[in-house]
């Protein structure tokens, strides 16, 4: 009967071989062949007679379906312009909390299944730090770059941090679409060893004495959004038994901070208290779980 009807529909000759085939059907199942045939336009379906609105209906049905999947089409072409499929991680947290070391296991394990990972430090690095370019400029007569002691610089005013801000988030946007959009358009990973997300938890790095509040919400608003921001951390007592880079003031500010940025959408906490690799898989594990989310909601 499935055979018959293709062929009536199609108007093919219904090959000879299948003669006896064509007759056992016509005489089984007469009424279901005369109702499949009779839906789209074909009233006889003994003497092969077509109706003229059978080729129209599905000249129409066929166009239908092509536009609907080159529409689909351009708006995935489109859409994935916009929202590239790579996968984008953060690292923030105070010096001892592990990043470096937790960083590295990350990138062994991913290499396994994405071959293609870049990583970043603090910025894009589209344009210069800052005081170099004041010293080209001419505008400041020399630099520090004792780049070992990150938070030595003394605290700055408002209207400075204000300032620097701007310059930075300047970076932060041309940076993100000329050299990290492209990277993730090609379904890889970039991890960033610290992002915008530093600037809201450790004022004293990056010089900008701004509430951790506003930065949040003025990150929000124009810089582009990391997928995953990992607040890597741990007790006060152990970042100092591991560093002595900042003070137990200095690393419970940040933790302050973290734990304010914990509330928020896309950000994840994990403590670093343990070994390396136990961080690592909370890492992962929050990754993966957080992509397959994504993946099922596109779908």
């Amino acid at each position: 009967m499935a055979k018959y009807t293709y062929n009536t529909i199609l108007k093919e000759d219904y090959p000879l071989k299948y003669e006896a085939v064509k007759a056992e059907a016509l005489n089984l199942y007469p009424l279901e062949i005369g109702k499949a045939l009779k839906s789209i336009g074909i009233n006889d379906c003994t003497s092969g007679v077509r109706a003229a609105s059978v080729s129209q209906k599905l000249w129409v049905l066929h166009f239908v379906r092509t536009s609907y999947s080159t529409l689909r089409y351009c708006v995935a072409t489109i859409s994935n312009l916009f929202y590239p499929k790579g996968i984008s991680v953060g690292f923030t947290g105070p010096d001892g909390s592990g990043k470096t070391t937790v960083i590295d296991q990350i990138r062994k394990r991913l290499q396994a299944v994405y071959p293609s990972i870049l990583l970043l430090h603090h910025r894009p690095a589209l344009m210069g730090n800052l005081g170099e370019v004041a010293h080209f400029a001419g505008i400041k007569k020399g630099v520090d770059r004792q780049f070992d002691k990150p938070h030595r610089g003394k605290k700055r005013g408002k209207l400075s941090s204000i300032l620097r801000l701007a310059y930075y988030s300047t970076d932060y946007v041309c940076g993100y679409f000329i050299k990290v959009h492209p990277f993730l358009f090609k379904r890889s990973i970039i991890i960033f060893d610290r992002y915008y997300t530093d600037i809201i938890c450790d004022s004293r790095r990056s010089s900008i004495y701004l509430s951790h509040k506003f930065l949040y919400w003025f990150g929000l608003l124009f810089i582009p959004q990391l997928r995953h921001n990992i607040l890597l951390t741990a007790d006060s007592q152990t970042i100092l038994e591991r560093k002595q880079e900042l003070d137990k003031e200095g690393i419970d500010a940040i933790n302050h901070k973290i734990d304010y940025l914990v509330t928020k959408k896309g950000y994840y906490k994990v403590m670093n208290e343990g070994t390396p690799q136990e961080a690592v898989e909370k890492i992962l594990q929050i990754i993966f779980e957080e992509q397959h989310k994504m993946n099922i909601k596109r779908l």
